[in-house]
């Protein structure tokens, strides 16, 4: 089950408004929210390298690549650098038509809320704000 976001954006400081940043899809773990993602792409948004972190685990390893738009099929990989890699699920990284994300670092700073606080880099952009509230269903 993959687990939804509503984002929203800051941009221009601390004390400017938050804009509607879309519906994103990450993790795919059923009750274990994710916690951490430190990720970034060096071709324009079309693949992902970093790492991840679900609720109760350390960090693994974080692969992506596009499919199609803002969608992205992502692995991951524990056990070392020689370990396999294992379908991470069908992720929505991106709120954005035709300008992919370049760099996402956020974190939650509780295992339980599933808010996620850090910044999100857009190709060609600086980074702004990011705020991301799980969808509860």
């Amino acid at each position: 089950m993959s687990l939804l976001y509503e984002v929203e954006n800051q941009w221009g400081g601390d004390d400017a408004s938050w804009h509607n940043g879309g519906t994103w899809v990450m993790g795919c773990r059923p009750r274990q929210n994710l916690i951490a993602i430190n990720i970034k792409s060096d071709d324009g948004g079309k693949t992902f390298h970093g790492n991840m972190t679900y609720a109760r685990e350390g960090p693994i390893g974080f692969r992506a690549i596009l499919s199609d738009g803002n969608n992205y099929f992502v692995e991951n990989q524990w056990g070392g650098d020689d370990a396999p890699w294992h379908n991470g699920g069908q992720w929505i990284i991106g709120g954005r038509s035709k300008q992919n994300v370049v760099e996402l670092n956020l974190q939650c700073d509780d295992d339980y809320d599933g808010t996620l606080n850090g910044t999100v880099t857009y190709n060609g952009e600086g980074p702004i704000g990011f705020k991301g509230t799980m969808k509860r269903r």
